[in-house]
């Protein structure tokens, strides 16, 4: 994602991302599907002070939860500032306008 990008490439500028039913480890697509972006995942030394909030939904077919739980344990093993937000029922699509997700970005910024 270009907030993943950011924190990475220009660590300090993003105070807070929130990242709705992401890929985050980026190594298991063909470089050319993955071309200009970086692998979040493997730059976790480069987040700093930056929260991140993860919102997946249950039935998100696109980016399985697992994709985001599976990131959520790393970066919080990493040390790093996150929280991880379940939308239950919610497809990939619209997922950051769910309830959980607004209410969850609401608690990051407000915080």
């Amino acid at each position: 994602s270009l907030g993943a990008n950011m924190i990475v490439e220009h660590p300090g500028v993003v105070d807070t991302l929130t990242a709705a039913g992401g890929r985050y480890d980026l190594n298991k697509f063909e470089p050319s599907e993955r071309k200009g972006l970086i692998s979040i995942g493997d730059h976790l030394d480069k987040v700093g002070d930056t929260k991140i909030l993860l919102v997946y939904g249950t039935e998100d077919k696109i980016s399985p939860p697992k994709v985001t739980t599976d990131f959520y344990e790393k970066a919080k093993n990493a040390g790093i500032d996150v929280t991880i937000v379940e939308a239950k029922g919610a497809p990939h699509l619209d997922l950051d306008m769910t309830n959980a997700a607004v209410s969850g970005i609401y608690d990051l910024v407000v915080e």
